[in-house]
């Protein structure tokens, strides 16, 4: 295991749409809700890695949860309880 992995669980790095969370483990990315966690917002990102991390709770989304449901919105945001 390396130094990063023994001080953090869950970082974040950029991806194609945005950043995602991934487990500094596994390299794996997180998966909250059955939600993979990419494409987020940068500041997103950060909140839902230091929560997992301090294993405390997630933020409240920055998106309207409601605006996820609607047809053709993408998910990966807004919804933050843990699998």
């Amino acid at each position: 295991m390396n130094a990063k992995a023994d001080l953090i669980r869950y970082d974040i790095r950029r991806d194609r749409r945005g950043w995602t969370v991934y487990d500094v483990r596994t390299g794996l990315t997180a998966i909250i809700e059955g939600v993979l966690q990419v494409g987020l917002d940068m500041d997103e990102a950060d909140a839902i890695a230091d929560a997992l991390s301090a294993d405390g709770d997630l933020p409240a989304p920055l998106v309207d949860p409601a605006f996820l449901r609607s047809p053709g919105a993408e998910t990966g945001a807004g919804r933050f309880r843990r699998p």
